[in-house]
């Protein structure tokens, strides 16, 4: 099999880096500049107004601008063509000067979007293809599909549950190479893509972690009740329980997190904190933001609630990262099934 297409191209550089210069001109770029000019002679009341202004402004003019500066990236390419090859196992593309290629045979990244609402003829699906160095993406491919069939989607790549329901447009600001759901040679590329892609779905990182959890189980923890335990005094029955429950993690994002198809346990100061997945009731991740400090993820459990439980969400290890957003997926799933089983749904 090899099949090679011309396709448009929709630029990063434009649709993303464009507006994050014109963001920071306005701030802090510009304040700083008015500081300085007036020799850092100024009350503090007013610095403070003066940031808060210009960062208003920032945001108002960079929501404005962006749909011209989409407009203007969508005419542009289309007369940006390059051409993209698709032999059994692997996948060329050219980026810029650069010949680019992915082995389906090693271990790589991908992640397939389709949906959520469907168009006159179909839905908009997405494919991101990586490499992977040292824990992290590498060479990183975007493509884009309209009016495609969703149902052969499922029928080529199962499980269903595997493909992510949100496939983000070009037009919304996700950059990559933009394939004709209306000519058949970029459908049948896209599918027979697809194919390569579940053939090889065992190199493929993001489906081994998915893989990795029970979807269709149905928690059944021995009591119903959020424990709360000092692992400094345990007896010897706990400690017990505590290597059972070790020995069926299935998920772990965090050196204090460990995930089970029945309990979400893990350690904080002095304590344990083990929940029956049928305990929980709410998890989200919460951005935490520090003066002096790049801006951090948390993870809550149960937010606002009696027992009450946080850790620190992973960044950068794309192992972690996806262990991370499965663990909050299968928790999910679990406290809405459970919802819609008290609605009588």
């Amino acid at each position: 099999m090899f099949r090679r297409i011309k396709v448009r191209y929709f630029s990063g550089w434009i649709s993303i880096g464009i507006p994050t210069i014109i963001f920071l001109l306005i701030f802090p770029a510009a304040p700083i500049f008015i500081m300085s000019f007036t020799g850092g002679q100024i009350a503090t009341w007013l610095a403070v107004l003066l940031f808060i202004s210009f960062f208003i402004a920032a945001l108002v003019v960079s929501v404005v601008t962006y749909p011209f500066i989409l407009s203007l990236d969508e005419r542009l390419s289309k007369n940006r063509f390059f051409e993209i090859e698709l032999s059994e196992n692997q996948l060329f593309w050219q980026s810029k000067i650069r010949r680019l290629q992915i082995d389906f045979t090693k271990t790589y990244y991908a992640e397939i979007r389709c949906g959520p609402t469907p168009t006159t003829y179909g839905f908009h699906s997405s494919i991101e293809i990586a490499t992977i160095n040292k824990e992290h993406k590498d060479k990183i491919v975007e493509l884009h599909i309209s009016n495609v069939d969703i149902e052969k989607v499922y029928e080529i790549f199962t499980p269903a549950l595997f493909i992510n329901q949100n496939a983000i447009k070009p037009r919304e600001g996700l950059y990559g190479y933009i394939l004709d759901g209306e000519n058949e040679e970029h459908l049948h590329f896209y599918y027979d893509l697809l194919a390569a892609l579940y053939r090889t779905r065992e190199n493929n990182i993001n489906y081994q972690i998915f893989n990795k959890f029970p979807w269709e189980h149905k928690p059944a923890p021995k009591n119903n009740r959020i424990e709360v335990l000092n692992y400094n005094n345990l007896d010897y029955t706990t400690q017990q329980w505590l290597k059972t429950l070790e020995s069926e993690v299935i998920s772990s994002p965090t050196d204090m997190i460990r995930l089970t198809p029945d309990y979400l346990f893990g350690k904080s100061y002095s304590f344990y904190y083990i929940f029956p997945i049928t305990a929980i009731k709410s998890i989200e991740v919460c951005e935490i933001s520090c003066p002096d400090a790049p801006s951090s993820y948390s993870l809550k459990i149960n937010k606002n609630k009696e027992y009450e439980f946080d850790w620190d969400y992973p960044i950068g290890d794309i192992q972690k990262v996806l262990e991370a957003q499965y663990t909050i997926m299968y928790i999910s799933m679990k406290i809405n099934r459970k919802r819609k089983i008290q609605r009588g749904v």
